[in-house]
């Protein structure tokens, strides 16, 4: 019985692990037990107990990803080799810890196009010019240049063999695609956007224009 209630706690410890322990506690003994306060007292702080060990098991489990690790990010870094930094911010740890796992075995494309999109969170390209000996990475799922790029040009470099240089582009806003959304001044007034946030934004996504009260997508 204890565990069965710690495995249903534990999916639903995010909402309110005490909450459905003791009623899964109390569903599961006879209704004239309940009418005693010793007995619901009992049974509460039983279940109070249940409860932090639901949510601890739940917890647990979150480190065994790297998506949803938070303290368990030490023994993930350390496992790959990569100096633990606890000041930095989660999502910028995950990625190395990813680039890292990522970055085993044969160094192809394929393999520098996953490490590099692991840091950037989107698509990214990756041109070989065997005769140059050079490798030109482009970031284009994302504009601008990604937050951890000393994270990702290290990890990169770990990774390419060192006859080859690296060479990084990134996408920013042009005139033409811009003249493409077709915005009046008050549509792009309505952006309240600075020049540096005008050059790193994102044409592609669904926009509102203030002046036919639609977005993009709609039109």
């Amino acid at each position: 019985m204890i565990a069965s209630l710690i495995k249903e706690g534990s999916t639903k410890a995010a909402s309110n692990e005490l909450a459905f322990v003791r009623e899964q506690m109390r569903q599961s003994v006879p209704e004239f037990l309940l009418e005693s306060l010793l007995y619901r007292e009992l049974l509460d702080t039983e279940a109070a107990q249940l409860g932090k060990v639901a949510g601890n098991t739940a917890e647990l489990l979150r480190q065994f990803y790297v998506d949803t690790a938070t303290f368990g990010l030490d023994r993930w870094e350390r496992f790959c080799g990569i100096p633990v930094q606890p000041t930095k911010p989660l999502e910028q740890r995950r990625a190395v810890i990813k680039s890292k796992l990522r970055g085993i075995g044969t160094v192809t494309a394929d393999v520098i196009r996953s490490v590099a999109e692991s840091y950037s969170n989107g698509e990214v390209s990756v041109q070989e010019f065997a005769s140059q000996y050079k490798i030109v990475i482009t970031f284009i799922g994302k504009m601008g240049i990604p937050p951890n790029l000393e994270d990702l040009q290290a990890s990169l470099r770990a990774l390419i063999p060192a006859h080859l240089s690296i060479e990084y582009e990134y996408t920013y806003l042009s005139w033409a695609n811009l003249d493409k959304l077709l915005l009046s001044w008050n549509d792009f007034d309505d952006l309240k956007l600075t020049w540096t946030q005008t050059e790193v934004f994102d044409y592609r996504l669904p926009i509102v224009r203030s002046s036919v009260g639609l977005t993009m997508a709609e039109q």
